[in-house]
Parts: C-alpha cells; structure tokens; sequence
C-alpha cells in the first residue's frame, strides 16, 4: 500500500513539474529550505518548508480542478483510507 501511495505521489509530481513555472518555483523553493538548513535556522527552515508545502498543494488543487481525471481517488483497499489518510491501520 505505501508503495502505492509513493506510485501516486510521484505521479502527482511529473504532472506538476511538466510547468516550466513549477519547476523554477519549486528549485527556488528548494533553495531556501537547503539555505536556512545550512544557516542552522530551523525556524527559517520551517516557514521555508511551509512555503513549499502550501504553494504545492495550491498547484495540485488548480491542476484537479482542470483535470479532474488525473486525481479521481481510487480506492486501494478496504482499508486504504485509514492508512493513507489519517496514518494509521485499522487492527
């Protein structure tokens, strides 16, 4: 199942990164979140992260709406939600 859930996310990111903007936006976003690392600021580290993370999920809901066939959820297992979405498995 997380190899699955890895599948799917790699997806997600080839069909970001076909964006030239993406792809500058996300190597600049990198750039800041390797900098603040070097610099030892865990705080700049973290907004830098956050920034990446927010910015991304935006691109992801935008490119859905657009081509809400490339995002439809499709069920893995009868357990795939609670182990995908909320990281633990039900006994």
């Amino acid at each position: 199942m997380v190899e699955a859930a890895r599948g799917s996310l790699d997806r997600t990111r080839r069909f970001l990164l076909r964006m030239p903007q993406r792809q500058a936006r996300s190597y600049l976003e990198h750039t800041a979140i390797v900098a603040a690392l070097k610099a030892r600021d865990p705080e700049a580290a973290q907004r830098a992260m956050w920034q990446h993370l927010d910015d991304s999920m935006d691109d992801i809901a935008q490119r859905a709406q657009a081509n809400p066939e490339m995002f439809a959820f499709r069920r893995l297992s009868p357990r795939a939600p609670d182990t995908l979405f909320c990281g633990n498995r039900a006994s």
